[in-house]
């Protein structure tokens, strides 16, 4: 009987010590992305917006049959760029913002057109314009929008319009090696001023723009799609100069895309993809040069492998964009002008996927 009992107390004690399996702990709902996807939104419409002034400004001075696609991409740039002051900050504000942004535009198209036709005095009015009257407004409807004092603001949108009047100044004097420099200068001033804008429209409406858009991942991911972006527009800048046979600007074209390739892959925090981004320009020009089918071979095929393997990127995304840079440099060398600044757009907004993969 005492062994009975001993059996039925072991019994009871094991019963008591069971483990039982805890419930799989539920996954941590992911950080809001609002607020980053905002700030990248506006970083890549603003240099965007740049990098369409330039070319715009660059077919002027040229005399390109391109100017009036690339005059008329300004609107669907601003058109893009009111759709999202409206969802921050209401209709009201984004009437007030669009009207000043075209002032804007108008303004540098405008100084565009008197420099390439040598009109100083027409020129130095604009000028005046930008500097008295058109600048201020932009900088007090920017104010209005993220509720702040309009002098920083006023400091930043001219630090990037005068580099943007440069990257022009230099186009027109045919000093390629400035116009470049001008052009990243602007860059990057218009990525500040996003970044800034941005911040302040989140502080402003968090229910709207949920996260933190200074979060180190939130940062890389808005470069690396204004860098991407910046280099689609670059690659095609280099083209049309190598069709036609402006040397000199590509050459600085393609100083221009080297060093946007460096600060890429150092964002990127590994030098894996340099090669297959570099095998890619020494394709593309052969492309454009040529429309040699190999070529194009090459890079919808041998590139996109090489650049998928070397990312984390989809093979499926980089063909994307890759075909549709390939659609520009048919365009460019069919001189169909009235679709080549629609399709460098696109060629342009193809990388923000592979940009957000990387």
């Amino acid at each position: 009987m005492r062994i009975a009992g001993a059996t039925l107390v072991l019994v009871a004690s094991l019963a008591a010590c069971t483990i039982v399996p805890s419930p799989a702990p539920s996954p941590s709902p992911s950080s809001p992305t609002q607020a980053g996807d905002l700030r990248t939104q506006l970083d890549l419409l603003l240099t965007e917006h740049v990098m369409i002034v330039a070319k715009e400004s660059a077919a002027a001075v040229n005399g390109s049959g391109e100017y009036p696609a690339y005059a008329a991409l300004l609107a669907t740039n601003e058109e893009a760029l009111t759709r999202l002051v409206r969802a921050a900050a209401g209709s009201t504000s984004a009437a007030n913002f669009a009207q000043a942004w075209r002032a804007l535009n108008s303004d540098l198209v405008e100084y565009a057109i008197r420099i390439a036709t040598h009109d100083g005095a027409g020129a130095d009015a604009a000028t005046a314009r930008l500097t008295a009257t058109t600048m201020p407004k932009l900088a007090d409807q920017l104010a209005e929008i993220t509720l702040s004092q309009t002098q920083p603001l006023l400091t930043l949108v001219t630090s990037e319009v005068t580099a943007l009047r440069d990257t022009i100044d230099g186009a027109a004097n045919h000093q390629y090696a400035a116009m470049y420099v001008s052009l990243a200068s602007s860059v990057s001033g218009a990525m500040a001023l996003g970044d800034v804008v941005a911040s302040k429209v989140v502080a402003r409406f968090p229910d709207k723009f949920p996260g933190d858009d200074t979060a180190p991942a939130v940062a890389r991911r808005a470069r690396l799609n204004v860098l991407t972006q910046q280099r689609a527009y670059l690659v095609t800048m280099a083209t049309d100069a190598l069709i036609n046979g402006r040397g000199d600007e590509e050459t600085q074209a393609l100083s221009a895309l080297s060093a946007n390739l460096n600060v890429m892959v150092a964002e990127l925090a590994s030098g894996r993809s340099k090669q297959a981004w570099s095998d890619e320009l020494s394709t593309i020009r052969r492309y454009a040069s040529s429309g040699d089918v190999t070529a194009k071979n090459t890079l919808t095929e041998n590139f996109v492998s090489q650049l998928a393997s070397a990312t984390s990127v989809s093979p499926g995304i980089v063909s994307n964009q890759v075909n549709a840079t390939i659609k520009v440099i048919d365009d460019q060398r069919a001189k169909s002008l009235d679709d080549v600044a629609g399709d460098d757009r696109a060629a342009a907004t193809a990388m923000a996927p592979l940009a957000d993969s990387l």
